[in-house]
């Protein structure tokens, strides 16, 4: 990370995380916020992990092998990282089809169920069938899911599920076609996201 003072380095290729033998090789999904660092570490072996480097400290939050909070499987896959001050959200899933998948928040310490496979969303047309892309403010989790070959942006927010919108919602008089939302989209009790409601209109 660098500002006008210089360069101030997290993680490198030289120095084995907490509890790591070895140290990482490379790095994926770097965020920063309010001086903190969340990113995907990999070994030399390929064995992902999430990471949060703040000033002082760098915490591995989850890796491979890990089973998820409270279910019989374990994390193979990593991706969609968010982060707000030590608050970070993540999607993990046990292979690339997603069979098993969802989304985490790491928080005080703890690691926790936002949403996976079998959570029950209102206004999911069904099961939740992949994820993407997290936003993480003030301890609640923004996220993108798809549903039935239906995506959909949905929000945990005070510990409730709340569909903020989906494909197939009217949204100024007209159907959504997609929805699209940042790690940066949540902010707060506020959201912002891109919608498309047919050829030129975004």
């Amino acid at each position: 990370i660098g500002d006008e003072s210089g360069i101030e380095r997290f993680a490198d290729t030289l120095t084995p995380p907490p509890g790591r033998p070895s140290p990482l090789s490379h790095f994926a999904f770097p965020r920063f916020d309010d001086g903190n660092a969340a990113f995907i570490g990999y070994e030399p072996d390929v064995t992902g992990g999430v990471y949060l480097a703040t000033p002082s400290q760098t915490f591995e939050i989850a890796k491979q092998g890990d089973f998820a909070p409270g279910a019989s499987w374990q994390f193979l896959l990593f991706g969609d990282v968010s982060i707000d001050g030590t608050d970070v959200a993540f999607r993990g899933s046990d292979d690339f089809l997603q069979n098993n998948t969802g989304i985490y928040l790491w928080s005080g310490g703890a690691l926790t169920t936002v949403a996976d496979s079998n959570t029950p969303i209102p206004g999911a047309p069904g099961p939740i069938d992949s994820f993407s892309t997290t936003s993480v403010s003030e301890g609640n989790v923004l996220f993108w899911a798809n549903s039935g070959g239906i995506g959909g942006i949905y929000v945990r927010y005070q510990g409730e599920l709340i569909k903020v919108i989906r494909q197939g919602d009217t949204l100024g008089g007209k159907p959504v076609h997609f929805v699209v939302i940042s790690p940066e989209s949540l902010s707060g009790s506020r959201i912002v996201f891109q919608a498309g409601m047919g050829p030129g209109d975004v």
